[in-house]
């Protein structure tokens, strides 16, 4: 008795490794796609070529670094503006109809 416990309980092992090595197969793979597509849509982005030098830390690359963000911060900050006066217009439109009426 024993000796079919044991037997049934190292098939069930066997299936479910078998079962488990099949979905992380699976899974890696998916991610190695997803990692394709990403590094291949952040290379358009950013504009990286396979010549884009490579930059150790120095003051040069701190400066590129620092303008970036003085750019990024600049964009969002025009974007937040255009988003809050767009708001503000349709609240004063919006209260200037209902004093009308």
């Amino acid at each position: 008795m024993r000796g079919l416990i044991n037997d049934w309980l190292r098939t069930l092992n066997a299936f479910s490794i078998q079962r488990l090595g099949l979905v992380r197969t699976i899974v890696q793979r998916v991610r190695a796609s997803v990692f394709f597509w990403s590094q291949k849509r952040l290379t358009r982005s950013y504009g990286i070529t396979s010549d884009t030098p490579m930059l150790s830390f120095r003051p040069e690359l701190e400066l590129l670094i620092e303008n970036a963000a003085a750019r990024l911060a600049e964009t969002r900050i025009r974007r937040y503006r255009r988003c809050f006066l767009n708001h503000s217009r349709v609240r004063v439109h919006a209260s200037l109809a209902e004093a009308s009426s």
